[in-house]
């Protein structure tokens, strides 16, 4: 069978939230969620091939792939008043991946890699919004600010090492605002 031959594909998932909502301070909203995903498999269908009734193990693609995919997030919503609310959600993402190179049939492990994939990122978004039933405005304004790093690796048998690193960000500031004059326009 493929799991006594290949091994067993894992997959697990967990969320996990909370919302915070204290009596003291009715008009502060606060939102909570972890989530983790793992995936690993020690092979993938692309390296089996079909001749007959005979399956081959052929060293063509990756034979593991593991890969961790963490978020954390906290939104906060603040009713100041009657026409001014707070808005703001705080993210972190951590991802990594890694995979190898054959484990059957493979003549030569200086031919091929491992590589791992390492990614970290940041948002964070305030944002002030305005609505007034008496003068029939709508406005926001806010800011937005993102982060992210990223590590490539790879490690062959013997050869050489290759490593990359990218690193990006940034940051705007936005509002926009609406008025109904009457009640067509």
């Amino acid at each position: 069978s493929d799991l006594d031959e290949f091994g067993e594909e894992r997959y697990s998932r967990f969320r996990l939230k909370a919302l915070v909502a204290p009596t003291a301070i009715p008009e502060l909203l606060v939102k909570l969620t972890l989530e983790s995903e793992r995936t690993a498999t020690p092979y993938t269908r692309d390296n089996v091939e079909l001749t007959g009734r005979r399956r081959n193990v052929v060293p063509t693609t990756y034979s593991y792939y593991r890969a961790f995919n963490n978020v954390a997030s906290i939104n906060t919503t603040y009713q100041i008043n009657s026409e001014w609310l707070f808005d703001g959600i705080l993210s972190y993402q951590r991802v990594n991946t890694n995979f190898g190179p054959p484990l059957v049939g493979n003549p030569n492990p200086a031919d091929y890699l491992d590589f791992s994939f390492s990614t970290h990122e940041t948002t964070f978004e305030p944002k002030l919004n305005y609505q007034s039933k008496d003068t029939r405005t709508n406005a926001v304004v806010g800011a937005y600010y993102f982060t992210r790093s990223r590590t490539d690796e790879g490690l062959p048998g013997s050869a050489f090492q290759l490593s990359a690193t990218d690193e990006a960000s940034t940051k705007s500031l936005f509002g926009d605002a609406a008025i109904q004059i009457n009640k067509n326009w």
